[in-house]
């Protein structure tokens, strides 16, 4: 069946006809060539009529077959000029589950690109998806954690930030960092046993259920989110960074990833920090640390500079755990440039109190062996006066930890 032929029939006022147009259409927009052929033949415009069927058979149909024609450039400059990002869209309130299904996957096959993003921003998509919050439903929550993390990739996301944090619109109790916050701290499958390490039979069944999708999922949007202080404030407020770092000991790695990520986007507020050295976060970074995977790396690297910001999150790292002669035998290994400055950063900060201007690779001392003498007298005192007052803190942690 050739492509006019098919985009006449779902135009016909035979509804077999029409159904068996969509299967049909299905299978021939899968290739390239015949998604090329279908677009040529205007096909988007009766698949978007087609998403106001009575039939939920049809609706579905038709919601598929507009996610593959968006896998391709033309194919989204065709779904954005006939208006089917809005079809899409009001297919989120459809009263069939199936439909919305549908509906959710195709976003998630054609939201790779900025001109679908922008358009689910201007007719306020996030707030429809924050407001539908489907925890409760495993592959709903995850084709709409995969929708918001799309819309809020785009290079512009500040409009999708604000929409996804505001209450404006909000129907239900919560905003975005709310529907992170209950996807994150579920205890069930490998969430529960992630404090232990890998267990096999958890991860089974996480993988069966989609559990580690939703975190890594879950954890991503909420990094996007907390490029906003209000996000980052009402993560620590919601007690989102607990979860974060039991979540960091998953042996799956692009859910460490986000998790960690997500956790150093907050440790840039004080309380933030505060929070992640009470809950174990040290430790957590010392585990997740000897993995060789340079982005997780560098973003670890990032988040123990920050971590070492804290008093007790600095005695931590530098007492408890061979961190520093772990950093040390990175830095001498390493190659990329980048992970070798982000290895420095790291050192400096957490033996802050022992020379850090010396810790930078490359830079040698311009002062006398006198002065530089002179120099570290005076850091020395400084010192000491700066960490009298956290003495009896650091005696806590230590007892704490001994304990």
């Amino acid at each position: 069946m050739g492509h006019p032929k098919i985009a006449a029939q779902l135009q016909s006022e035979d509804p077999i006809v029409v159904e068996k147009a969509l299967v049909a259409a299905r299978e021939f927009i899968k290739s390239a060539w015949g998604r090329a052929a279908a677009l040529q033949a205007d096909i988007v415009v009766p698949l978007v009529t087609l998403t106001t069927s009575p039939e939920s058979s049809k609706r579905i149909l038709s919601a598929e077959d507009l996610g593959l024609i968006g896998v391709t450039e033309l194919g989204v400059h065709s779904l954005v000029q006939h208006r089917a990002v809005e079809a899409l869209d009001a297919l989120l309130d459809d009263a069939d589950p199936a439909v919305q299904v549908a509906a959710l996957r195709a976003l998630v096959k054609c939201g790779w690109h900025d001109d679908i993003r922008t358009r689910l921003v201007m007719i306020e998509t996030p707030v429809k998806l924050v407001n539908k919050a489907f925890v409760d439903d495993d592959l709903r929550c995850r084709l709409e954690l995969k929708v918001l993390r799309h819309i809020l990739s785009t290079r512009q996301n500040t409009a999708a930030v604000e929409q996804c944090l505001s209450s404006d619109g909000l129907t239900t109790s919560g905003n975005a960092v709310d529907l992170c916050m209950k996807v994150l701290s579920r205890q069930r499958g490998i969430a529960a046993g992630s404090k232990l390490g890998t267990n096999p039979a958890a991860v089974a069944t996480a993988d069966a259920e989609g559990e580690i999708e939703e975190f890594e999922n879950g954890a991503a949007v909420l990094t996007m989110l907390c490029a906003h202080e209000k996000a980052r404030q009402q993560s620590v407020d919601v007690g989102l960074v607990p979860a974060l770092v039991r979540l960091m000991h998953m042996p799956h790695l692009h859910a460490r990833f986000s998790c960690t990520e997500a956790c150093a986007a907050i440790l840039v507020l004080k309380v933030g920090k505060d929070a992640f050295v009470e809950c174990g976060g040290c430790d957590a970074l010392y585990r997740v640390l000897p993995i060789a995977y340079a982005p997780l790396r560098l973003v670890v690297l990032n988040a123990i500079t920050l971590a070492a910001e804290h008093p007790v999150g600095r005695y931590k790292l530098m007492a408890q755990r061979p961190v520093m002669s772990m950093l040390e035998k990175l830095r001498a290994t390493s190659t990329d440039p980048v992970i070798i400055e982000a290895i420095a950063e790291a050192i400096r900060q957490v033996s802050f109190n022992h020379q850090p201007q010396q810790l930078k690779p490359g830079a040698d001392s311009l002062l006398s062996p006198r002065e530089v003498k002179k120099v570290y007298g005076t850091l020395e005192d400084s010192n000491k006066r700066l960490t009298e007052p956290i003495v009896p803190m650091l005696k806590v942690a230590l007892s704490e930890d001994q304990e």
